[in-house]
């Protein structure tokens, strides 16, 4: 009896949503992005990877040192010529770029392609 109470009080409450993966693929960055997230509700899941594909875009258009209209690019064309204005989020970048480039002993540094660091 107590089973079947169990039962019927069960049919009662409301059905919980169901959880699921959410995943999408893209080219981004020159390279393929994949994000897969778990969440309880589908339809926030795929806003939560839609946010996260468009940061990625947006960090792209910026910094994309392949793209002629970004931020970077312009930087890199126009910087020996005159002082060229960046956004904050740029500024940053470089500050922490250049700090980390210091505690490397030019190791770590975004003026090369690859670490400078020479050894003795």
């Amino acid at each position: 009896m107590r089973v079947l109470s169990l039962l019927m009080l069960l049919a009662l409450v409301p059905g919980a949503a169901v959880a699921e993966w959410v995943s999408d693929e893209r080219a981004i960055m020159g390279t393929s992005v994949r994000v897969e997230l778990w969440h309880a509700d589908p339809a926030a899941g795929r806003a939560a990877l839609e946010a996260v594909m468009a940061e990625m875009q947006r960090i792209d258009a910026t910094m994309s040192t392949y793209k002629e209209d970004s931020e970077i690019s312009r930087v890199n064309r126009e910087a020996a010529m005159h002082p060229v204005a960046v956004s904050r989020e740029m500024l940053e970048l470089i500050r922490r770029s250049l700090e980390l480039s210091t505690l490397t002993a030019g190791a770590s540094s975004s003026s090369t392609a690859s670490p400078n660091r020479t050894t003795s």
